[in-house]
């Protein structure tokens, strides 16, 4: 269990002064960690921040914050209503006064948005640390974080271009975010791959999953793929299909670099008459 005491919570929530049993919020904070478990960390993982080594005081801050911030902001709704016999009552006092609810949104948004950036660092620590490879890379949770070469929140938001046709879709939060890790595979080995190959798309995920170097020409290529797949998880498919026609057409200019591609039957059935308006024929 990481969280164990209130104390813990307030070193994230300095301002925040509860006058009443907080022994409440205890199922609160449980919860999340047991979603925080399944979605990110693994059992193993888990497992082994249970034991508090010294070595992993780093990991366990990271996962402290967000349980704590989390936990918190599940429990506003409920903070300040206790029932009586004639139903739900607000607290009140003549020292204090409820917060207005813009003020107490307010709150709520600032809170996210650091659990939000919290989650995307926990999820880069664990991606770039050689520490955790042996437990962490077996395990399902990273298997579904890396296999859409969208990982984290705010990759998405980089190479997400905001279209107000499908702005209803838009993840508005980690929560959201991570229900798209699905799509973005789909995306990948799907829809893209039957231009780029199976066998490049999987290549690519490799190489990042293994913090391989990557040279300048990769790096354009896969930020292409990046936005190709943010716009076909949106189902915005015709933009999607521009960036990857555009990732065919310069890949084709560096064959020696892209030789997985160039060898393969998608590759080969390119007719590279136009490099910059690729034609695929159908072999």
């Amino acid at each position: 269990m990481i969280i164990e005491s209130f104390l813990q919570v307030k070193k994230y929530l300095p301002a925040i002064t509860i006058k009443h049993d907080i022994t409440s919020l205890d199922d609160m904070f449980n919860v999340v960690e047991n979603e925080l478990t399944e979605n990110i960390l693994s059992e193993e993982l888990h497992n082994r921040l249970d034991e508090k080594r010294e070595e992993d005081k780093s990991l366990f801050i990271q996962c402290e914050r967000i349980i704590s911030l989390t936990g918190f902001i599940r429990a506003i709704p409920d903070l300040d209503l206790v029932l009586t016999q004639s139903g739900f009552a607000v607290h009140n006092s003549e020292a204090m006064a409820p917060a207005s609810t813009a003020r107490v949104k307010a709150l709520t948004n600032s809170l996210q948005e650091r659990v939000d950036n919290a989650i995307d660092t926990l999820i880069r620590y664990l991606l770039s640390s050689e520490k955790y490879e042996d437990i962490w890379r077996v395990t399902p949770q990273f298997e579904k974080i890396t296999s859409g070469l969208i990982s984290t929140y705010s990759d998405f938001k980089e190479y997400a271009q905001y279209s107000p046709s499908v702005a209803s879709q838009y993840p508005k939060s980690y929560s959201d975010f991570q229900k798209l890790y699905p799509n973005f595979n789909l995306a990948l080995m799907g829809e893209i791959s039957s231009y780029l190959s199976a066998d490049y798309c999987s290549e690519i995920i490799e190489k990042i999953r293994d913090r391989e170097n990557i040279s300048t020409h990769e790096k354009y290529v896969i930020n292409l793929i990046k936005y190709a797949i943010c716009a076909m998880s949106m189902n915005d498919l015709p933009s999607g299909r521009v960036h990857v026609i555009k990732a065919c057409s310069y890949m084709m200019k560096y064959p020696n670099t892209f030789q997985t591609f160039i060898s393969s039957p998608e590759g080969q059935a390119l007719d590279n008459t136009d490099n910059d308006r690729p034609i695929f024929s159908m072999l």
